[in-house]
């Protein structure tokens, strides 16, 4: 499949945290003919079966993107947010944002705002001539559309659509699995992972790995640093602050990296978590590994990472699911 088109496509579709329906059904769409069965749960989760005889592996990515949700608007129409996940007040100033109708607007800072200590409550949205359009209650995400240069996807909401649009492709390139495979988008991660703990405890997989973005330790000051880069391939999660990866999940797609010649690299992500937080949690526990996506300026209007790196996560996932 194209990757990066898939990757444009998703990235496109409104849907933030708790607001699923719309890139669940995108989803949905792009598995056509793919899967044996595809269902929707009570929290908004897809999961879409593969069937196969052997264990049951889950596969997640999470379809959310990071927010903004409208607490106040003042009688000029000037509207007060929230977040609907974590965000970086310098990432959000002058940002353009869209609204599930289609309406446009821009993050702006008040009188109060001090860029040596930037803070949220001093920020609003301006919608311009649409002000009215706007109510307490709704939600906007990055605006901007995908583009690719020597390589390298710069866009919105590579967290977590460039995933989801690995996830579909290897689902796509499985054929006749010996394992019961099931590849589950799941919903409200960026609220801290409540679609995956539904998913997984409906689920019981017998092994699961988690699909998601990883900060990048390749730019300037960084700071933690990581060994993670863009263009090293795919990234083998060792732990995060959610999760220390299964020792035998993390040296089965070590060796098939290996054994295949999938570009890979090794993975600690501190500060952050993963579905996989989550999931190897579940009823008794689930042994649990991650396939993460390197990207720079993650929740920002313009995350960048590399189409190989997306390529090799492909690969990764597929031979996973051999487990």
């Amino acid at each position: 499949m194209d990757i990066f088109a898939l990757h444009k496509e998703l990235a496109a579709v409104f849907g933030p945290s708790g607001m699923e329906a719309d890139i669940a059904l995108a989803v949905k769409e792009r598995l056509a003919g793919a899967a044996d069965e595809v269902t929707t749960d009570t929290l908004g989760n897809l999961t879409a079966r593969i069937r196969g005889k052997g264990k049951k592996v889950m596969f997640s990515a999470h379809m959310d993107t990071f927010g903004l949700i409208v607490t106040y608007i003042d009688k000029d129409g000037f509207a007060r947010f929230a977040t609907l996940g974590g965000a970086e007040p310098d990432y959000l100033l002058g940002a353009r944002v869209v609204f599930a109708d289609g309406t446009r607007a821009a993050v702006c800072a008040d009188g109060s705002y001090n860029r040596k200590e930037p803070r949220l409550t001093d920020m609003y949205i301006d919608t311009g001539a649409n002000a009215q359009s706007v109510k307490v209650g709704d939600a906007a995400v990055y605006g901007g559309e995908a583009v690719t240069q020597g390589g390298a996807l710069i866009s919105p909401h590579i967290d977590n659509r460039a995933c989801c649009a690995a996830l579909i492709a290897a689902s796509r390139a499985v054929a006749r699995p010996k394992n019961d495979l099931y590849f589950v988008f799941t919903a409200q991660a960026e609220l801290g992972m409540r679609g995956a703990k539904t998913a997984a405890y409906a689920l019981e997989p017998d092994v699961a790995f988690s699909v998601d973005v990883t900060d990048a330790g390749d730019t300037p000051g960084c700071k933690p640093k990581t060994q993670v880069k863009l263009g090293g391939g795919a990234a083998v999660k060792l732990m995060d602050d959610s999760v220390i990866c299964h020792p035998d999940a993390v040296a089965y797609l070590v060796s098939q990296a290996e054994k295949l010649g999938i570009a890979a690299q090794r993975e600690l992500l501190a500060g952050k978590g993963t579905d996989a937080g989550a999931i190897h949690v579940s009823r008794a526990g689930v042994p649990t590994g991650g396939i993460s996506l390197p990207a720079r300026h993650i929740h920002s209007p313009n995350e960048i990472c590399r189409i190989s790196d997306i390529e090799d996560c492909v690969r990764l996932i597929i031979a996973a699911a051999d487990i």
